[in-house]
């Protein structure tokens, strides 16, 4: 019905029920000012702790923490309830918006002209308009090497302080931060705007790239042929690729105890150091850090390769 519901942490009001009181149940997100619900929704984005939403008119309001301006509402006043997110240089409103991503501290959004906008925090460049200048309101993501602008974009994710987008191509292209080589272009090279993903083993570039996630300092893509691939950190397994090795350039996810390959993947979501995908079969299976049972195969064990969840 268009309608959003939400549960857990709300010390900064993320769950936007007007309140900042945690919940184990959803909670109904109110609209604008905390009057009735927010509505016509079509797709949320969730960061560190704020969230976003985009609605069917192709605008995003989003609600939460916002001292670095990750609301986009050209202030920086943290909210309980829905606000909407201003057209760059905070005048009028953001519109045209397909796709949208949160990271920590920032936000980031595809548009139906295929470029991307993105706002808040960019003390690592995750803004991707060739500054470290933070924004409170969107900025138009550059082209490589800071020229131009970035085009022909369908997706976008947000890590904790990087950006990803998959372009209409089927490649991908991150900027941000890159300790440990979640920008995927063979390099543990922070850039200002967007660098291409390479292949694997560093060769070439990534093609058929279906759907792109962000985790915390980790990216994963599922291409068109259903398999997996994920870069960037790895201590705890979540590149699912049966090691614990970081590595700069995509490598693929392995089956179940690291025998063989994934190849049936429709989906998939990162959280800070696990990952989740669904197969055809429509079974779920995650891999990754698990001290909380994340992985929900009903263990608190951490795994290098998917498990099915339970």
């Amino acid at each position: 019905d268009g309608t959003v519901w939400c549960w857990g942490r709300n010390d900064q009001g993320q769950l936007g029920d007007t309140t900042t009181t945690d919940s184990s149940v959803p909670v109904l997100v109110r609209g604008p000012g905390g009057t009735g619900a927010l509505t016509g929704v079509a797709g949320l984005a969730a960061g560190a702790k704020h969230t976003c939403a985009v609605k069917t008119d192709t605008t995003v309001w989003c609600w939460g923490d916002n001292p670095d301006g990750q609301l986009g509402d050209n202030t920086t006043t943290d909210t309980s309830t829905p606000v909407q997110v201003v057209g760059p240089g905070g005048t009028g409103t953001l519109t045209g918006v397909t796709s949208v991503a949160a990271g920590q501290k920032h936000g980031c959004a595809a548009m139906t002209d295929t470029t991307v906008w993105c706002w808040g925090m960019n003390n690592q460049g995750q803004l991707g308009d060739n500054t470290t200048a933070d924004s409170l309101s969107p900025v138009q993501v550059v082209g490589t090497g800071g020229t131009d602008t970035l085009t022909s974009a369908v997706l976008v994710a947000a890590g904790k302080l990087f950006s990803c987008a998959a372009l209409s191509d089927f490649t991908a292209f991150c900027w941000g931060d890159n300790q440990y080589g979640q920008l995927g272009d063979n390099t543990t090279t922070d850039s200002l705007s967007p660098v291409q993903v390479t292949g694997p083993g560093g060769v070439g570039t990534l093609t058929a790239v279906d759907l792109i996630t962000a985790g915390l300092t980790h990216v994963c893509a599922v291409r068109t042929d259903a398999t997996v691939w994920c870069w960037g950190r790895n201590d705890q397994g979540q590149l699912g690729n049966d090691t614990t090795t970081d590595t700069s350039s995509p490598a693929q996810v392995t089956d179940t105890g690291g025998v063989g390959t994934i190849d049936d993947a429709t989906t998939g979501g990162a959280g800070d150091l696990h990952t989740c995908i669904v197969r055809t079969d429509t079974t779920a299976w995650c891999w990754g850090d698990n001290p909380d049972g994340q992985l929900g195969d009903g263990s608190t064990t951490d795994s290098a390769s998917p498990v099915q969840v339970l």
